[in-house]
């Protein structure tokens, strides 16, 4: 799939993505519907690749027809149109939402909530009065999905650990060693399909609800790279920066650029301008100038972290429109990112200097 295009999407008025590129990037204020865009390219992938071999009218069709399981809520009219590849195939698409902290902790309590659910539904189906009753529960929404599809299943993937823990490693798990690194300790899965957590330098596994907030949030990619990963999977990350510190968000940004660089088509939606600076940093550094060598040794800098320009696609969401941002040989140019950075750097010159004056006159009036 190459291009997706809506129209009265949510808040979004009009706008059009590329998805084809290794390392496609969503950023805008909160409520600019990115969310429901990165709701429907994951739901575009799904069903395309359930219905192989049909026309993309009928593909469009079915997507949404199932609007209400996509986004979980009823009544959603937009307008849609998608743009193939020649040859496109596709491949396994995995979604890692911003609830994914709370899914890891509670994937067990929610899935048990949900059986309950179901086996309420059935009673009344199979009552005398099914239809009146199925009736009554459309009409107050009951069937409408509690959580939209990229949720739902993130949940019964996160229910499915200890499967996926036996299953052989993958060719990306120095990947997932690499991001153990930056977590500080090893993740695995105990015996009851919940992810534990041994830091390094200790013998003791922590479970997941003692651990740190950054492990929360990124054990399950762990899994997914160590035990799931193959080239031309296609993974959405919402808010990778969930949890992070500043500078855990750099070294994070550098290994998504590894991730999109081995194959793997990633798309992230992000508020981070530190992950959006440094991938503009290794776009940058992929180009050839004179102290480029001496730049890499002395920040740390690897070949594999490095990524063209023409592998990565910007994307801003604002006023009801989706704009996409030019990347070329000079990096990201994100005008909202650098004045909100360009504001903030005056607003605390000027704070800090108008406070080191006060203190500057106090001094002057007890010291004539």
């Amino acid at each position: 799939m190459k291009k997706i295009k809506v129209e009265n999407l949510g808040v979004i008025k009009k706008g059009e993505v590329d998805i084809s590129k290794p390392l496609t990037i969503f950023t805008g204020p909160n409520n600019s519907g990115k969310s429901y865009m990165v709701y429907l390219v994951y739901g575009c992938l799904k069903f395309a690749k359930k219905m192989t071999g049909e026309t993309v009218s009928k593909v469009i069709k079915n997507i949404k027809k199932t609007s209400a399981e996509i986004f979980a809520v009823n009544e959603l009219d937009f307008d849609l149109k998608i743009k193939y590849s020649a040859n496109f195939q596709f491949y396994k698409t995995y979604f890692f939402p911003a609830e994914r902290s709370s899914i890891h902790l509670f994937s067990k309590e929610l899935l048990q909530k949900k059986a309950n659910t179901l086996n309420e539904v059935a009673k009344i189906i199979q009552s005398n009065d099914a239809e009146n009753s199925i009736k009554k529960i459309k009409e107050n929404g009951a069937l409408i999905p509690r959580y939209p599809l990229a949720i739902n299943d993130y949940l019964s993937f996160a229910s499915d650990f200890e499967y996926f823990a036996k299953q052989p490693k993958t060719e990306f798990e120095d990947l997932a060693k690499e991001l153990e690194t930056i977590l500080g300790g090893k993740v695995s899965v105990n015996s009851y399909g919940s992810l534990e957590f041994k830091p390094k330098g200790t013998r003791k596994k922590l479970p997941l609800h003692l651990s740190s907030s950054m492990v929360k949030s990124l054990g399950g990619l762990v899994i997914y790279l160590r035990h799931l990963a193959r080239k031309h999977d296609h993974i959405i990350i919402d808010e990778p920066e969930l949890n992070l510190h500043p500078s855990t968000q750099v070294i994070l940004a550098r290994l998504l650029a590894k991730i999109a660089n081995r194959g793997i088509k990633l798309l992230i939606s992000t508020h981070s301008d530190y992950i959006i600076s440094e991938l503009s940093n290794l776009i940058l550094l992929a180009n050839d100038f004179e102290e480029k060598e001496a730049l890499k040794e002395k920040y740390q800098y690897k070949k594999d972290s490095l990524i063209k320009a023409e592998d990565v696609g910007v994307y801003a969401f604002q006023n009801g429109t989706i704009d996409e941002i030019p990347v070329n040989e000079k990096g990201i140019e994100v005008e909202e990112i650098l004045e909100v950075m360009a504001n903030m750097s005056e607003r605390s010159d000027y704070i800090y200097y108008s406070h080191l004056d006060s203190l500057h006159d106090e001094a002057l009036s007890t010291n004539p």
